[in-house]
Formats: C-alpha cells, structure tokens, sequence
C-alpha cells in the first residue's frame, strides 16, 4: 500500500502556495490541500509551526521511520527539496537560474502580490471569491464575518503594505524584472523574432525541460498576468479580467504583451494545468 499523502497547508489565492502546489505535482508527489484563510491560518501555521507564512508541507514518515521529518515552512524550501532530494522529473536549475530564480521569489512574488492585492481590495467581492475555495465550513464562516467586518482587509492592507503608493512602486519593480526575464531569459531569439514559446523552450539551462526556475516565474508572475483560466481554477468559479478595475487591466495587457508576460501565460495555460503539472521533454 502506497504511504499517505503529504499534505500542504496553503491560502487558496496565494501565488507562492501556488508554486509549491505545481512543483509537487510536477515532480510526482501526492499531496491533499489543507485550505485555510486569513486570519484564522495562523491557528494552523504559526501556532502549529511557528511559521507565519504559507506554503508548509507537512511529509510523512520514511517507509520504516518512527516519525515524520520536520515540515518545510517556505514555497522555497518545498522547491528545493524536490529538485535535489526527491525526483530528477523536476530539475534544479544551473547556477545563474538559480539566482534568478531567487530574485524572482524574493522580489517578484512580494510586488506582483502588493500591486495585485490593490486592486483586488478595490473590486467588491473578489477577494472573497479569490480566497475561500476548500475552506471548512466553521473556518469560512467565521471568514465571511471577517470579511464584511473589514478585519481581513485591515490585516492584508497592514501586513503586506498595500496603499497606492506602494502598490506603483511595486509595479515598477515588476515591470523591471519582467525586461530582465525577457532579455536574459532567452525569451527572444538572436534576431528578436521568436518568442519562448513558438521555439519550445524552457527558461533554465539549455531550455529542454521544465525546471523549478519555469514554475516560479510561472506561478508568481500569475497575479500581474491574469492568465486565462487560471483564477477560475482557484476560486472554483467563473472569474474574468474584465471585472477588474480598468488601471489592472490594462497594465496586465501590457505585461502579457511583453516576451516573459507571453511566456507566462503560455506556461500557466499549457503546463500548469497540463496533466501532471509538467511538459514531456520535446514539447
């Protein structure tokens, strides 16, 4: 009999459990989700964990262990333990990758999620549509109240830092890494004609095959990308770009339109949601 699954603790909207959700199904590991919201996650991570973040993967004991290894508390660690210690099906990255894969989740994720949450915060009933598919029936009921309350939003706006100022200088700091994605992550051919994706490759190494550097720019580019389909999967519901403010709109169009925006979607529709969260080889 085939041991347990692994489960992940995660916040149904969140990019960076995103990541972690693609990288196990990519590298072959069963996982359940264990849902949760803000604030009431804290019950489940930093009381349980001591960890105030979301993804933890919480892994069962090794055939004939005694007890389960420690949990990993970041979508960072998860990543990197299933490319050096789990499966060659997800690979690392080369050296270079891997520092912009660092980048990428230290800057891209934080201000893809600042300016995101702006305007999401502005639309009426999206964050809740967003953010309470899988919940408990207790857990999204005391969620709604904190919702209409305002609670959840205080928390969001206090902790991530999210006003309109912040919200610009974030996209800024989005827009910047996306050129560097486009320049130095072979997202155009020698002669500028090709996109990543109309030549079949990959960002890392020699563009052969999905490594945790794609699923990362891939996962957390998501929230300025809008891929289609994609926020549909998470809430469990129709939810269309149109129903955004028109300033979000707008700037996800431009950012589709550059060669790392065109790759991103085209990661999110095609590999993401692909059976087994993964492209064969030769694409």
């Amino acid at each position: 009999m085939p041991p347990p699954p692994a489960t992940l603790i995660v916040l149904p909207q969140s990019h960076y459990c995103d990541r972690a959700a693609w990288a196990l199904t990519a590298a072959g590991v069963p996982f359940t989700r264990s849902a949760h919201a803000v604030p009431t996650y804290l019950l489940f991570t930093q009381l349980a964990h001591g960890s105030r973040g979301t993804p933890i993967l919480m892994r069962q004991p090794a055939p004939g262990a005694t007890a389960a290894p420690p949990p990993l508390l970041s979508s960072d660690a998860i990543v990197e333990w299933l490319a050096t210690a789990v499966e060659p099906r997800l690979a690392a990255p080369a050296k270079t990758d891997a520092d912009l894969e660092a980048r990428l989740s230290q800057r891209l994720g934080v201000h893809a999620r600042r300016w995101a949450y702006f305007h999401v915060l502005a639309t009426p009933g999206m964050l809740a549509r967003l953010s309470s598919a899988g919940l408990g029936a207790v857990e999204g009921a005391v969620y709604k109240v904190a919702l209409a309350t305002g609670a959840v939003e205080a928390y969001l706006r206090r902790g991530l830092s999210i006003d309109e100022a912040s919200a610009e200088r974030s996209l800024v700091v989005v827009k910047k890494l996306f050129e560097e994605v486009g320049v130095g992550g072979k997202a155009k051919d020698a002669d500028g004609c090709a996109s990543m994706h109309e030549r079949r490759v990959y960002l890392g190494g020699d563009g052969s095959r999905l490594t945790t550097l794609d699923i990362t720019w891939g996962a957390l580019a998501a929230p300025v990308l809008f891929p289609p389909g994609h926020y549909a999967r998470v809430a469990g519901q129709p939810v269309a770009l149109t129903e955004m403010p028109a300033a979000y709109q707008r700037e996800v169009l431009e950012l589709r339109a550059t060669p790392a925006g065109e790759y991103g979607v085209w990661l999110m529709e095609h590999v993401r949601w692909s059976a087994g969260g993964g492209m064969p080889a030769k694409m």
